[in-house]
């Protein structure tokens, strides 16, 4: 199963990690954001 190739460029963000002063984990694909970093890190992006 293959997806929808972009191009590799800059501006091509696919996620945000914010760690100061305030925690956020955001997929730009998806709109999916959580506040709780430490379950994303640890592999939780289905929220």
């Amino acid at each position: 199963i293959k997806g929808v190739q972009k191009e590799i460029a800059w501006g091509s963000q696919i996620r945000s990690y914010v760690f100061m002063p305030y925690t956020l984990a955001k997929d730009h694909r998806t709109g999916f954001e959580s506040g709780n970093i430490n379950a994303v890190m640890d592999g939780d992006l289905d929220g």
